[in-house]
C-alpha cells in the first residue's frame, strides 16, 4: 500500500454566537447553533514541509458571517511551514451557521487542520489490488494527542475469515429487537477478507439456522466484545456501504456491561447508520436510559446542502466515519466534517449520561426492520459492505480507563 500525506480538517462550532440584532457575544446552550458546510477546499501539502516530513495539527480562529463566508482568520497554533497552506484553503470555505429555528447567525469558531502521513489514501482502492498484504500500521497521530491503540486493516489472505483474535461473529435471526429480516451467519459466503477489505455480503436466500429460525436473507454481524472494549478514544472506520430499499448498514458501539444491566442502560453509540431509502444521508445517534429507540439523541449528515434532493449516494464511494469520545463529550464526523457534538447537557432532564465505561465495537448489515422498512421490487442482491479498516486512537495526554 502506498503512503500519502492527507490533510484532515474539522470545524468546531463554539457556543459563543452573535445574533443578527446584537453586537455583544451571547452564550447559547450546546446544540443551539448548528452549521452546514456547503463547500470546502482542502489544503495542498506544502512541498517543503512534505520533503522535511513535517506533519501536525493547526488550530485557526475564525468568524463565520451570516452569509457563510469565513472571515477574520488567525492562526492560534501550528507549524509555520504548514500555516500558509491551511489559511489559504480555509479562507475559501462556505458555511451556513444557523440556530435551531433556522435564523442565520454570526459564529466564532475554531477550525482544526491536521496534516498527516497516512498509511492509505482517502480515494477509492486501486482498480488492481495489491497481491501482498501490507504491514500492520505503526502508531501515528491523527490529531494532537491521539495515538493509534488498536486496528484491523483486514489484510488477511483473500477468502479468510475476520481475525478471531479481534472479532466474534454473532449468529441468529431473532429480529434483533427491530423486526429485522436477516439471519446472521458465520459462513464464508457472508463475511470474509478480500483485497485488503472486510466484506459483509447480504444474500437473498432461504436459510434455517441451528436455532430453528427461518429467514429469506443472510448477512453478518461482528463484535469485539470479550476481545477489545475500550473507554474513550477516537473510533473510525473507512467504509463503502451497500445500497437499496430495506438495507441497513451500521458501525456502532454498545456498553460492555450489556450482559448485566441490559439495553439501553448499557448505552449505545451509533457512529454510522444508513437506511437504503435515504442514500445521501447517514446518522449518528446516542441511546441510553430515557433516550432510546425513536427518542435517541442524534443528527443526520448529508452529501450536499440538500441531501434529500441530491443525487449523491454514500454507497458510491468509501467514506471515513468516526467519533471522538471523551468523558463529557462525543463528537461525530464524516470524512473531514464534524457535524454533531453531544454532551450531558443534551440529555432529557434527569436522564443519565452512561458513556463512562468500556464499550465494544460492532459492524453489521441488517435487512428490513421498523426503521428502514422491508425490501421491495427495487431491491437487488447480493449487496456488500466493504470495510477498509477500523482504527481506535487514544489520548496520551489524558488519564483514561484502560481498554479491556
Amino acid at each position: 500500500m502506498r503512503t500519502a500525506f492527507i490533510p484532515i480538517v474539522a470545524a468546531l462550532l463554539c457556543v459563543a454566537a452573535f445574533s443578527q440584532n446584537q453586537d455583544q457575544s451571547v452564550k447559547v446552550p450546546s446544540g443551539i447553533v448548528q452549521g452546514l458546510l456547503l463547500s470546502q477546499v482542502k489544503p495542498v501539502y506544502p512541498s517543503e514541509a512534505r520533503a522535511a516530513g513535517i506533519q501536525g495539527h493547526l488550530t485557526i480562529q475564525a468568524q463565520i458571517s451570516k452569509e457563510g463566508a469565513i472571515i477574520n482568520l488567525q492562526l492560534i497554533s501550528g507549524h509555520p511551514l504548514l500555516a500558509a497552506a491551511a489559511l489559504a484553503a480555509v479562507k475559501q470555505w462556505k458555511y451556513r451557521p444557523y440556530r435551531n429555528d433556522g435564523e442565520p447567525v454570526v459564529v466564532d469558531t475554531q477550525i482544526q487542520v491536521n496534516f498527516q502521513l497516512a498509511k492509505k489514501p482517502t480515494d477509492a482502492p486501486p482498480a488492481t489490488p495489491a497481491t501482498t498484504p501490507s504491514q500492520s500500521p505503526t502508531p501515528q497521530t491523527v490529531e494532537s494527542g491521539w495515538h493509534l491503540a488498536w486496528s484491523d486493516e483486514f489484510n488477511g489472505p483473500n477468502g479468510s475469515p475476520p481475525d478471531p483474535a479481534k472479532w466474534t461473529l454473532e449468529i441468529g435471526g431473532n429480529g434483533w429487537g427491530n423486526n429485522e429480516l436477516e439471519y446472521y451467519a458465520d459462513r464464508p459466503e457472508n463475511v470474509y477478507q478480500q483485497d485488503g477489505n472486510l466484506v459483509i455480503k447480504v444474500l437473498a436466500e432461504k436459510i434455517t439456522g441451528p436455532d430453528g429460525v427461518t429467514r429469506n436473507y443472510t448477512s453478518a454481524r461482528l463484535k469485539t466484545l470479550g476481545k477489545f472494549s475500550p473507554a474513550y478514544g477516537r473510533f473510525e472506520a473507512r467504509i463503502k456501504i451497500p445500497r437499496g430499499q430495506g438495507i441497513w448498514p451500521a458501525f456502532w458501539m454498545l456498553g460492555a456491561d450489556i450482559g448485566s444491566v441490559g439495553w439501553p442502560a448499557c448505552g449505545e453509540i451509533d457512529i454510522m447508520e444508513n437506511i437504503g431509502k435515504e442514500p445521501g444521508l447517514v446518522h449518528g445517534t446516542l441511546h441510553g436510559p430515557r433516550y432510546s429507540g425513536d427518542h435517541g439523541i442524534g443528527a443526520p449528515f448529508g452529501l450536499g446542502p440538500d441531501a434529500a434532493a441530491s443525487d449523491q449516494n454514500f454507497a458510491d464511494d468509501f467514506h471515513l466515519y468516526a467519533v471522538e469520545w471523551e468523558p463529557q463529550a462525543i463528537r461525530f464526523y464524516v470524512d473531514d466534517h464534524l457535524y454533531e457534538t453531544r454532551t450531558p447537557a443534551d440529555l432529557p432532564a434527569g436522564a443519565k449520561w452512561v458513556y463512562d465505561h468500556p464499550f465494544f465495537i460492532l459492524l453489521n448489515v441488517a435487512v428490513g426492520g421498523t426503521w428502514p422498512g422491508n425490501p421491495d421490487a427495487t431491491s437487488t442482491y447480493p449487496q456488500t459492505m466493504l470495510v477498509d479498516y477500523v482504527r481506535v486512537y487514544r489520548r496520551s495526554d489524558k488519564v483514561q480507563t484502560p481498554a479491556r
